[in-house]
């Protein structure tokens, strides 16, 4: 990361007049100049200039030395960015000098001369009129596409990468390990360097010091937990990825045969990444599905069961919050999410109800959605890392998303069989057996398949998994409300727990069959699961379950 930096830093100072860094640690800035200008070991100097020919304006303190941050009293005389400017502007064929200007954004707020000063310094560079070694090096943290259009024309980009793998590794090795966890310090120096995958090197480096200290200074499994749980609390300030906690399992899931076992051949490479990109195996790496169906069918779930699987960061991308009220700003904040799932891999990257993002695209005139689905697109094609993307939709989407390439599978999630109905039925009320107030042995395995009969009378289609989950629940909340009237009456420490009967199964289904979702499709309006079941015939989508 840093030395990529570095390499292009050099580059811009030997070819451009004006170079701009998108970022608030100035630090590496400071440490990329003060390399270049150091002669290497056989006395070459990559460039003619020394620390004498680089010069900061700092718009909160005025003109400070670069190197040390102090208050350069012997150019006192330069007290506006303006004057700092003309100084550059001033500059004749032989005179050599990098004008470093920070914090560039409030610059911009406070003086209209700064764009026709910068320009001027474009202009004379193109005409021959500096030094090759005269360049103006402008930092802030504002994104580039937020600059004014005369900016962005004049001045040479240069992302600070995230810190990679490797160098975070470096730079938790000589951290302590404690006693406890000596015997596998390199699989927790492993593990924390994982959890600080995605961030910049000033989060990094206030991480390991926040966590660190509560931890007495040594590297144990509690400054793992801290250091993950920090990390959730920056990423989740951009608004746009969060990191989410996930405890579902693949057993959880009914039915869904077809897609549990995509998901389980993915976890073969997932848990062997480093053999599989090896140059004997070449396997590619899994790009990931698209999960299209009903609501309330366990999309969500598969999402969250998937990361578990592979034992992976699970980062959620908000696609309400990609817009943005400036120009260029939608754009922004989603190749900032997809870099950080990028720089955060391996790694599952869910995208909820991704029809949202690209909604309206037959417009013709809605640019922005149309820039957006165009990088999203051109992204899941080329990029090299990872990042497993599940993406699922409630609605139809457009044929480009679908296409093989995109992604490795698209599934088609339907309500369940009855054989499926059956198998959630079982596996909710198994998360509720061991519950001491309630008697589940009336619930054998002919009530069950007599009770999910019943989820089709009436008109109704069936229920979804979320309705069986409703159902189940609804069914313990009135045992709850039974135990209850008696648990007074009981003397202390004995209780008479609840049975659960068929007749309770019976009542919420009746309660709930009126509502099922399932009953849109036998409905004479148009709505989004009709719509979702001819999306299934038109495009010949494979099924997720094994019917």
């Amino acid at each position: 990361m840093f030395s990529d930096f570095r390499n292009q830093l050099i580059t811009a100072l030997l070819s451009v007049p004006i170079v701009y860094v998108p970022t608030s640690d100035y630090r590496l800035l400071t440490r990329a100049l003060d390399q270049i200008l150091q002669p290497g070991e056989n006395g070459f100097r990559l460039t003619e200039l020394d620390k004498d020919c680089i010069f900061e304006y700092d718009c909160a303190r005025g003109m400070v030395d670069f190197f040390t941050k102090k208050r350069d009293s012997t150019l006192a005389s330069i007290s506006t960015v303006e004057q700092f400017l003309e100084e550059h502007i001033n500059l004749d064929k032989e005179s050599m000098q990098v004008s470093v200007i920070c914090n560039f954004d409030m610059v911009l707020a406070e003086s209209p001369k700064v764009i026709p000063l910068l320009s001027a310094i474009a202009t004379g560079y193109e005409s021959n009129v500096y030094n090759i070694h005269s360049t103006v090096i402008l930092a802030s943290p504002t994104p580039i596409d937020r600059l004014p259009r005369d900016i962005i024309d004049i001045a040479k980009v240069i992302e600070l990468p995230r810190p990679t793998f490797s160098e975070i590794s470096k730079s938790i090795s000589h951290l302590p390990v404690s006693r406890q966890v000596a015997f596998c310090a390199d699989e927790i120096r492993n593990e924390f360097a994982r959890n600080l995958q995605g961030l910049s090197d000033s989060d990094i480096r206030q991480i390991i010091r926040s966590s660190m200290v509560r931890t007495g200074l040594r590297l144990n499994r509690q400054t793992l937990a801290l250091a993950l749980d920090e990390k959730k609390l920056i990423v989740k300030k951009t608004g746009i990825i969060e990191v989410v906690d996930t405890n579902e399992s693949l057993d959880n899931v009914g039915g869904l045969e077809n897609l549990i076992a995509e998901i389980r051949r993915k976890k073969v490479i997932f848990k062997n990444l480093a053999m599989a990109q090896h140059h004997s195996a070449r396997v590619p790496l899994p790009k990931g599905i698209l999960v299209i169906g009903m609501p309330g069918c366990g999309k969500s779930m598969i999402a969250k069961s998937i990361a578990s699987e592979f034992g992976v960061a699970l980062l959620r991308l908000d696609i309400n919050r990609l817009m943005g009220k400036y120009v260029g700003e939608s754009e922004t904040n989603l190749r900032r999410a997809l870099e950080t799932a990028e720089a955060a891999h391996p790694c599952v990257l869910w995208i909820d109800e991704i029809e949202k993002a690209f909604a309206g695209t037959d417009s013709g005139n809605n640019d922005i959605i149309i820039r957006l689905m165009g990088h999203f697109l051109t992204w899941m094609q080329e990029r090299k890392s990872a990042v497993y993307v599940v993406a699922t939709a409630n609605d139809t989407l457009k044929p480009e998303l679908m296409r093989k390439g995109r992604f490795d599978e698209v599934y088609f999630v339907d309500f369940p069989s009855k054989e499926e109905a059956q198998e959630i039925l079982v596996k909710t009320i198994n998360r509720y057996v061991d519950a001491a107030f309630y008697l589940w042995e009336n619930i054998n395995e002919n009530v069950v398949e007599s009770l999910v009969s019943m989820f089709y009378q009436d008109g109704c289609c069936g229920f979804s998994g979320a309705e069986i989950n409703a159902l189940v629940g609804a069914v313990v909340e009135d045992a709850f409300s039974q135990f209850i009237e008696t648990f007074d009456k009981t003397k202390p420490g004995e209780f008479e727990p609840v049975v659960i009967t068929k007749q309770m199964f019976e009542k919420a289904i009746k309660n709930m069959r009126p509502h099922a979702m399932s009953r849109q499709l036998r409905s004479n309006t148009d709505s989004a699961i009709k719509r979702i079941s001819r999306l299934q015939n038109e495009f010949g989508l494979k099924s997720a379950s094994k019917k």
